[in-house]
């Protein structure tokens, strides 16, 4: 296994030929009868390896392309996908979402957006960074992480140790001229291991996630992170149930700012769905928190300068000073809620609380006493009332300091009177998703054993 994958696949020469294809969707589109269409067509390639327990276990590659077409006829949408660029293919996906749009009802709120609305072009954001890599050096590199993960008494086995490289690139085009091309890398590795603990068992992991292969963390951080959650998860203790002070980790925080950015989802509040519903000017955050996003910085996982319908993003802020300054609106939402879109289509991006300050350990001395949670399990949230219910591992705190591990947990609340509460945010944010979650401390959440 010496021969290399070609990471210098050219994005740009596939990106011409999905571009062609578009050319010929569109124009095909309106010879069946269509009134406006709108095309997105992504290819990629790539490689996945795992080792598990210093042995090769898979090796994966990937040459994927697929090409999906909206077509509207008389305000009647129909949808198709194809993976096939020959001219028949393309032309039998234009007719099947031509044909599928005259079985659906007319959406007096779909269609694209108006021309004057669409973004010009899209910005490069240092999203792109190649790579030349064999399987052998994936392999190695993978099997050095989970090395460094198993190199300890305690830890007695392993759930493998992953390596992935991928580049890609986006086509959308609609008729109403609009025409852009977006080129991505993804590079991750990560370790997953379990520790003997008695009679039992414990495991946790570590990972990281780049646009760029050069700013991973290294092989050998990864693996003692790995070794090092999970040998703290050992001899865990149960605790009394009760409303305690909670910190959260930002491995789990990010998904109750999820919850919270969801609720704030235009598309939620008009199907009124949301625990948030009507929350335009009320207080949600205590005074002095923003939540915001930054969808063009660079490098960012999640950054963008267009969004799914074509529109520019830009810096702003939902909420300002603890209350609801905007809804998180795509074109479609917009329009059903006469607003006008803030650009959001496909979700926020780069979405960030103000205030942060000092380490998680400054925080856990803020605190006290309480509970340092690492781990949630479950999807216990009622969207429309913000009752929240999940299963939960971490630590327990005493004046400041870790004392032991907890799990078997439930936490409980709900979210609309959870979030006023917030008490303060670390300066840790993890900033390789969509969500740059940091650690939060909330005075006090109910926590059942």
């Amino acid at each position: 296994m010496t021969e290399s994958v070609s990471f210098v696949w050219d994005p740009k020469r596939e990106g011409a030929q999905l571009s062609d294809a578009a050319e010929l969707m569109l124009s095909l589109a309106v010879k069946h009868g269509a009134h406006h269409a709108q095309m997105g067509a992504n290819a990629s390639k790539g490689l996945s390896v795992t080792v598990r327990n210093r042995a090769p276990e898979t090796l994966e590659f990937e040459n994927d392309r697929s090409i999906g077409l909206s077509v509207w006829i008389d305000g009647r949408k129909g949808s198709a996908s194809t993976s096939d660029l020959s001219a028949a293919a393309l032309e039998a996906c234009v007719k099947a979402a031509c044909s599928i749009a005259q079985y659906t009802e007319a959406d007096p709120y779909g269609g694209l957006p108006e021309p004057e609305q669409l973004a010009q072009q899209a910005d490069d954001l240092g999203q792109d960074f190649t790579l030349d890599i064999s399987p052998e050096q994936a392999f190695d590199i993978a099997r050095t992480c989970e090395a460094r993960a198993l190199d300890h008494a305690d830890i007695v086995n392993s759930e493998g140790s992953d390596y992935s490289a991928r580049r890609g690139v986006r086509v959308s085009a609609n008729s109403h001229g609009q025409r852009l091309i977006q080129m991505s890398s993804q590079y991750s590795l990560s370790a997953v291991v379990l520790a003997r603990d008695g009679d039992g068992l414990q495991r946790d992991y570590a990972y990281d996630y780049r646009r760029n292969a050069d700013d991973l963390d290294s092989p050998e951080s990864i693996g003692a992170m790995a070794q090092a959650r999970t040998l703290a998860r050992c001899a865990a203790r149960p605790i009394k149930t009760g409303s305690v002070a909670v910190v959260f980790d930002p491995r789990v925080s990010g998904s109750l700012i999820g919850a919270l950015s969801s609720a704030l989802n235009g598309n939620a509040q008009w199907r009124q769905s949301s625990w948030l519903l009507g929350a335009l000017g009320q207080s949600i955050l205590p005074a002095g928190f923003d939540l915001f996003e930054r969808p063009h910085l660079r490098g960012a996982m999640a950054s963008s300068s267009v969004d799914g319908d074509g529109l520019v993003t830009r810096d702003q802020t939902f909420i300002e000073d603890g209350q609801v300054a905007s809804y998180v609106l795509d074109v479609y939402a917009g329009r059903r809620l006469d607003l006008p879109s803030t650009g959001n289509a496909g979700g926020t991006r780069n979405l960030q609380l103000s205030g942060g300050q000092g380490s998680q350990a400054d925080l856990l001395k803020q605190m006290g006493t309480g509970l340092l949670i690492t781990e949630m399990m479950g999807h216990g949230l009622n969207a429309v009332t913000g009752d929240y219910s999940r299963g939960a591992s971490g630590f327990w705190v005493d004046n400041g300091v870790i004392q032991h591990a907890v799990e078997g947990i439930t936490v409980a609340c709900n979210l609309k009177t959870l979030w006023p509460t917030l008490a303060a945010v670390a300066a840790d944010a993890d900033c390789r998703g969509s969500t740059h979650a940091p650690s939060l401390l909330f005075p006090a959440v109910t926590v059942a054993s």
